[in-house]
C-alpha cells in the first residue's frame, strides 16, 4: 500500500471515510441510472401501448361506421316482390319507423331548426316595430324642423322690415328698438 501511496500522492490522502463514501455515491449514481432506464423504459411501453389503442379505436370507428351504412341501405332499399310476398311481420311499421335512431335525429333537427325560425321571425317583427318606431320619429323631427325653420323665417322678416321701417323714419329712439327687437 506504502508503494501504492508513492506513486499516487493524491491518493496518499485518502481516507477509509471517504472511500466508502465514494463507494456509496458510486452505487447511488448506478441506481439512479438504474431508476432512470426503467423510467425510460417503461414511457416507451406507455407510448406503445397507447398508439396501439389509438389504431384500435380508429379501426373501431371505421367499423361502426361501415355497420352504420350497411344498417342505412337495409332500413332504406326496396323491397324486391319475393320480400313483398312476406309476412306482414317483416314491414316497418310507423311506430318503428318512429323509433328508429334516424327518425329521431330528423325530428329533433325539425324541432331545433323550427325554434330557431320561429326566434328568427321574433326577432325580424321587433326589428320591424323598432324601425317603424325610428321612421316615425324622423318624420316627427323633420316636420318640427321645418316648423321652426319656417317661424324663424317669420319672425326674421318680421325684424327685417321693423329694422327697415325705423331706418326710412329717420330718427328712431331706443325704446322703439327695444319692442321690435323683443
Amino acid at each position: 500500500s506504502n508503494l501504492a501511496n508513492t506513486h499516487h500522492p493524491a491518493s496518499a490522502t485518502t481516507t477509509p471515510s471517504s472511500a466508502s463514501t465514494d463507494a456509496t455515491a458510486l452505487q447511488t449514481n448506478t441506481n439512479d441510472n438504474t431508476a432512470i432506464s426503467q423510467l425510460n423504459k417503461q414511457v416507451q411501453d406507455l407510448k406503445e401501448i397507447a398508439e396501439s389503442r389509438q389504431k384500435h379505436i380508429q379501426e373501431l370507428l371505421k367499423e361502426r361506421e361501415e355497420h352504420s351504412k350497411r344498417i342505412n341501405a337495409l332500413v332504406c332499399s326496396n323491397p324486391t316482390t319475393a320480400e313483398t310476398n312476406k309476412t306482414d311481420a317483416n314491414e316497418l311499421s310507423e311506430e318503428d319507423v318512429k323509433r328508429s335512431t334516424y327518425f329521431i335525429d330528423l325530428s329533433s333537427k325539425l324541432v331545433s331548426a323550427e325554434r330557431q325560425i320561429q326566434e328568427w321571425k321574433d326577432k325580424n317583427k321587433q326589428m320591424k316595430e323598432r324601425w317603424a318606431v325610428t321612421k316615425g320619429d324622423l318624420e316627427h323631427t323633420q316636420k318640427t324642423i321645418v316648423e321652426m325653420e319656417q317661424k324663424h323665417f317669420r319672425r326674421w322678416k318680421v325684424l327685417t322690415d321693423s329694422l327697415a321701417e325705423l331706418g326710412n323714419s329717420g330718427g328712431t329712439n331706443d325704446a322703439e328698438e327695444d319692442n321690435v327687437l323683443s
